[in-house]
């Protein structure tokens, strides 16, 4: 385990036990933020997290985490932040930008801080969706993940969605038809769209076509294929 102590004037880490990290005060964390350790920096936000009204200035001082050098101190700064209902609009769409990270555990978890909440304005919403065309398979993957599960989502973004059961990624297929699943608002043009993947070249892309409107189809299969 690990623990912050005082050595000329400076908080170090050394290994030991760590709880005297909840007891600095707030200020004292804050400036552990921009340490030149990235552990002291992962140290210092995680003692940070699920703090109740943070100022504002520490809340900007997380929020520049999010574009650390270090994926371990970006995908912690993403989770410190995840839940907290006084985050603005600025700081979601940094939150959003690292649905580009080039780390699978840092686009994971703005994925999940993203989801968490129905509050995203529409202005954020179409900056998602602008990244199902992302040139990266795995950014148009976490944009529609991103996207999964939202109700209400504007014909456009839906269509954006569908678009990607066409893309040459099979991983990216099969997300959209998982994107598309259970919206009681799908119009028949999307239906046949996830139809047309029962002779999808991927064998995964196939089954969840299939299980996908065998589990919510509005018209019959026949209809559907046709």
């Amino acid at each position: 385990m690990r623990k912050l102590r005082r050595e000329k004037g400076q908080l170090s880490l050394v290994d030991r036990d760590h709880r005297c990290l909840l007891e600095l005060p707030c200020r004292c964390l804050a400036a552990r933020l921009e340490d030149e350790d990235w552990d002291v920096r992962r140290a210092a936000i995680k003692a940070l997290r699920g703090r109740a009204n943070l100022p504002e200035k520490v809340l900007e001082g997380m929020a520049a985490r999010l574009e650390d050098e270090d994926w371990d101190v970006r995908r912690a700064a993403i989770e410190a932040l995840q839940g907290r209902a006084d985050l603005p609009e600025k700081v979601l769409e940094g939150i959003a930008a690292r649905l580009e990270d080039e780390d699978w555990d840092v686009r994971r978890a703005a994925i999940e801080a993203l989801q968490g909440r129905a509050d995203l304005p529409e202005k954020l919403l179409e900056g998602i969706a602008a990244r199902l065309e992302h040139k990266d398979g795995h950014v148009r993957r976490a944009a529609m993940e991103a996207l999964r599960g939202r109700a209400n989502l504007p014909e456009k973004l839906l269509e954006g969605i569908a678009a990607r059961l066409e893309d040459e990624d099979g991983h990216v297929r099969q997300t959209a038809i998982f994107a598309l699943r259970g919206r009681a608002d799908l119009p028949e043009k999307l239906l046949k769209g996830i139809a047309a993947r029962f002779e999808d070249e991927d064998w995964c892309v196939r089954q969840a076509a299939i299980e996908t409107l065998i589990s919510q189809a509005a018209l019959p299969l026949d209809d559907l294929s046709s």
